[in-house]
């Protein structure tokens, strides 16, 4: 059985921690002067790790439908948004010593590489054309528009 949407929500705690993460990385950016880099470096890290954590707990949940049937929680859906948590891991570890990323961009830049992570989960966990028809429009209103009027049909018809 699937749950309703308000019991949905508890299935979505990565991306809420990493949403909450975003909001955080950018208030802190604001409120601390100086030296930032180790700072920022290790609140984006552990928010990731939490993330991470969050995410693997959610394996015993087994497959399910989430939000009458849009988005699946899935092995396949965890997997890649693991790998892809893992990974924005180890590009914020490996900035720490980079010169590229100027000390005091460095919240800027964290809140961005976040975000990149932020906008691929829906899409792994989208069911349907219509599911990710909407998530690529919160990205980019006239290419999530222009999916849905020319491949929305074409995906509904072999459904």
């Amino acid at each position: 059985m699937s749950p309703n949407n308000l019991e949905s929500l508890s299935y979505i705690l990565p991306e809420m921690i990493v949403t909450l993460s975003v909001l955080a990385l950018v208030i802190l950016d604001l409120l601390v002067e100086g030296e930032k880099k180790r700072l920022m470096t290790g609140v984006a890290v552990a928010a990731l790790v939490l993330t991470l954590i969050s995410t693997a707990a959610l394996y015993p949940a087994g497959e399910r439908s989430l939000f009458e049937g849009m988005m699946a929680l899935d092995a396949f859906s965890l997997f890649f948004k693991m790998l892809f948590v893992v990974a924005t891991i180890l590009a914020a570890i490996f900035s720490l010593e980079s010169p590229d990323v100027e000390s005091h961009r460095i919240g800027e830049f964290y809140a961005l590489l976040m975000s990149l992570v932020l906008c691929v989960m829906p899409d792994l966990a989208a069911r349907g054309a219509r599911a990710l028809a909407v998530s690529v429009h919160v990205k980019d209103p006239d290419a999530g528009t222009a999916f849905l009027v020319r491949e929305a049909p074409v995906l509904l018809a072999r459904a």
